[in-house]
């Protein structure tokens, strides 16, 4: 989506991953310099970049972080920290919304469509950080 968001692909072909040396394979498709640029950026300067940009709302954004967050610590303290069923249900509905919202973004549906479901995962976003927080 931050590649979508940036201007990175040149058409409608998305590329997730690009083995080093199909640079130049690809260079038709996608800016190939932005593309490694933002390929390095950790989860973090992605959601805020989708939040500036007005694809993440803000109950949307607060529960993606709140997801990151989780597990973060769980990355610095791998002995001790153990996942809770809530910071399941946590990542289950980060998944969800990311989803919709990919799904709104990528699929080439009418504004008014799209619209409908971003605003719909959002909702769900705020319902889901009400009760977890």
């Amino acid at each position: 989506m931050v590649m979508k968001t940036k201007g990175v692909f040149k058409g409608k072909t998305i590329i997730i991953s690009l083995d080093k040396g199909d640079e130049d394979k690809c260079a038709n498709q996608l800016d190939v310099k932005a593309f490694r640029r933002i390929e390095k950026w950790g989860f973090k300067q992605k959601i805020d970049c989708l939040h500036e940009n007005g694809i993440l709302q803000d109950s949307s954004y607060r529960l993606l972080d709140r997801a990151r967050e989780v597990r973060n610590k769980i990355h610095v303290e791998p002995v001790v920290a153990e996942l809770s069923e809530q910071d399941y249900i946590l990542f289950s509905m980060a998944s969800a919304i990311t989803s919709q919202i990919w799904s709104a973004m990528m699929q080439g549906w009418e504004e008014n469509i799209s619209a409908n479901i971003r605003s719909n995962a959002e909702k769900v976003a705020e319902q889901w950080l009400s009760r977890i927080l």
